[in-house]
């Protein structure tokens, strides 16, 4: 429960309380709606063809009276001569013929070659330990697509050794412990673990699709590289790798795409968990990432974050727990969070895209230097809530992003106007911030939704700052803080701006709520201290009585903003009414301090 019972002393202090309008809020002004925002198409745009998993090729039955058994015996092999090829001392093994193999035993040092002109070779792991000294252990060469199957009930497991002979000098290939030069699709409701201790623990020059397979890997550098794509569903993996987790890295022509369906992802590397060179898309699973050992660890140069899209980013559903020395969720273009659930540490920023819209999710920051940075930000549905060392929320612009750790706005680099801005429409947003709790480098713009933006209890910046204008016709937004700096609303905005001044500090996790004839218009828990509250919101009217409530109990499941949820066992500090552009108190203390000059209030 977010909870807290007023005590008698404090209730002194809270009637000690002045509810005014600030300048320029009660009057309706007129003015046309929030334009729309230019960010498009929160939709991933890959294709059904590009992330279809056709069912044959993921399907782990075979046909034992078709297949080729291959017995791995301790320092060599032992198979029938029927479509491959065994080397003279019996530890390379190459399949020249499309068909099911076979594999159980074990190998100290061999390795297993697919060179099909034309067909599909299925290798299907039947208990195989296969080991390869100074190569890929399953190098495929070519074929029309390689499927890798894990029996049912068994335990398969590949590694290779620190030190390569290359077999293509030219391009310093084959360099992971599988390899595959064309399609390689894993599968099986068996185990597979992959070792790589010379680069890569699997490398794939196209697609690469793993499904069901319960996947452990180890690897000093990467451990499953696409070039093209990478699909994944209802795979279990679990990763520990020296550089990048999973990652798809072809950026030509839209390709080097990740899509995740579904599955359980265990991730831990030295750089990033998740990444795409061109787009992702992740429409379920389950997520645990620890990214460069996580937020308390040094940032450094290279980029270590949780998930990474250089060009598209688009979430739907899904569960993340990310813990990222870097940023946790990153996209250099568009990123779109329309679904899931999150708990994001972050020793960089926490959510960062060039264009970011929220349209659904319940997201929680729990700690960050900035919470959501992009040039545009638009959230539209959803459940945020942010808690930040810097900004909570900064729109800006995107080539000015940082310099050494510093902002650089618009007005010192001779770039005006800012083409930055934030919409709110509807979804909550929460944010406790140790600077300013959003900071905008240009215009926002809020027709609905909630908010509840705390800044610093003392100095170094406010709930909301607006460079460019602030228009508001739409939703209800609390601020608090010290001061509550707040920029001048436009004459577009039609919503009233109420302030209570408190005559001593307010505790944090004090429910505070609005009410009209005893039912509850809006409550919010501020996570933070303060002096000062302002209040705008369209729920107030010209001309109607309010009582302004504290203390009691708000159920958590709630959240620390909430329409028409009054808490348990508040009580009365102040009734006020708005008449003529002034709020005025009808009852309380006689401590009142009135009514204050706008110079005064800022």
């Amino acid at each position: 429960m977010i909870k807290k019972i007023v005590c008698a002393a404090i209730a002194v202090v809270l009637i000690a309380a002045a509810v005014i309008l600030l300048p320029g809020g009660l009057s309706r002004l007129q003015g046309g709606d929030i334009p729309p925002s230019p960010i498009v198409l929160p939709e991933s745009t890959l294709t059904e063809a590009e992330i279809a998993i056709p069912a044959k090729d993921i399907d782990p039955t075979w046909t034992a009276a078709k297949a080729v058994y291959v017995s791995l015996e301790g320092e060599r092999m032992s198979v029938p001569s029927i479509g491959v090829s065994l080397s003279r001392d019996g530890r390379v093994l190459t399949i020249k013929q499309s068909g099911t193999y076979v594999i159980s035993g074990e190998l100290q040092d061999g390795q297993i070659i697919v060179d099909v002109a034309q067909g599909r070779v299925h290798l299907v792991l039947a208990g195989a330990t296969l080991h390869c000294e100074r190569s890929s252990p399953i190098y495929v060469r070519q074929a029309s697509a390689v499927r890798i199957i894990a029996e049912a009930g068994t335990v398969n497991r590949l590694s290779d050794g620190a030190e390569y002979d290359y077999l293509d000098p030219v391009y310093m290939e084959p360099d992971a412990t599988i390899f595959s030069e064309d399609d390689l699709i894993l599968c099986g409701t068996g185990e597979l673990q992959v070792e790589g201790n010379f680069r890569d623990a699997i490398h794939g020059k196209d697609r690469i699709t793993i499904s069901d397979l319960a996947l452990g890997i180890t690897a000093k550098e990467d451990g499953v590289v696409a070039r093209d794509a990478l699909l994944l569903r209802t795979a279990t993996i679990e990763a520990e790798c020296g550089l990048d987790c999973l990652k798809a890295n072809n950026p030509a022509e839209g390709f080097g795409y990740v899509y995740a369906e579904s599955g359980v992802f265990e991730l831990y590397p030295g750089n990033d968990a998740i990444q795409a060179d061109g787009r992702m898309l992740i429409t379920g699973g389950d997520y645990y990432l620890v990214c460069g050992g996580g937020y308390s660890s040094p940032r450094g140069l290279e980029s270590r974050k949780g998930l990474k899209a250089m060009r598209e980013l688009v979430i739907t559903g899904g569960h993340f727990e990310i813990d990222s020395s870097d940023d946790a969720i990153h996209a250099d273009e568009r990123m779109a969070i329309m679904g899931g659930s999150y708990s994001l540490y972050a020793g960089d920023d926490a959510i960062l895209a060039t264009q970011l819209y929220v349209g659904g999710g319940d997201i929680t920051v729990r700690t960050c230097l900035e919470g959501m940075v992009g040039e545009v930000i638009e959230i539209v549905d959803g459940r945020i809530s942010i808690a930040s060392q810097m900004d909570g929320v900064n729109a800006r612009i995107r080539a000015l992003l940082e310099n050494n750790g510093f902002d650089l706005y618009p007005e010192g680099t001779g770039i005006a106007p800012s083409t930055a801005a934030m919409y709110m429409r509807g979804g909550s947003l929460v944010v406790n911030a140790d600077r300013d709790a959003v900071c905008v480098r240009g215009t926002m713009l809020m027709s609905g939704g909630l908010a509840l933006l705390a800044g610093p209890e003392f100095t170094g910046g406010d709930p909301l700052d607006c460079d460019m204008g602030f228009t508001m016709t739409g939703g209800t937004l609390f601020a608090v803080g010290r001061t509550v700096y707040l920029p001048t609303l436009t004459e577009q905005s039609t919503v009233s701006m109420v302030e209570a001044s408190f005559a001593g500090v307010q505790p944090a996790e004090t429910p505070v709520c609005v009410r009209h004839g005893g039912q509850a218009l809006v409550t919010a828990v501020s996570p933070r201290q303060y002096y000062k509250m302002v209040i705008f919101s369209s729920l107030l009217e010209n001309g109607v009585s309010y009582t302004l409530c504290a203390g009691g109990e708000l159920a958590e499941e709630h959240g620390r903003i909430v329409k028409g949820v009054a808490p348990v066992h508040d009580h009365a500090i102040g009734n006020f009414s708005l008449a003529n552009g002034r709020a005025v108190l009808a009852e309380g203390g006689k401590t009142f301090p009135g009514t204050y000059e706008e110079e005064e209030i800022l």
